[in-house]
């Protein structure tokens, strides 16, 4: 939660955005002891090499994938 600025959340939407498809989104976010899962109930995603590079682009994001 602290390294989560106004910039690199619009980053992530733009990217979440830009990679539309049928996988389903959840983020994690941590601060301390704490975790708040947020799962998406609009925004879905491609998943593709482009999006994990965008991912592993972003400073301080942490992403895995999960087969469900």
């Amino acid at each position: 939660v602290n390294r989560l600025d106004e910039d690199k959340a619009a980053a992530l939407c733009d990217l979440l955005e830009a990679h539309g498809g049928g996988v389903g989104v959840t983020l994690e976010l941590h601060h301390e002891e704490t975790a708040i899962d947020m799962i998406s109930r609009t925004r879905r995603v491609e998943l593709s090499q482009d999006l994990i590079d965008g991912l592993e682009a972003l400073d301080g994001v942490a992403y895995k994938v999960v087969r469900g």
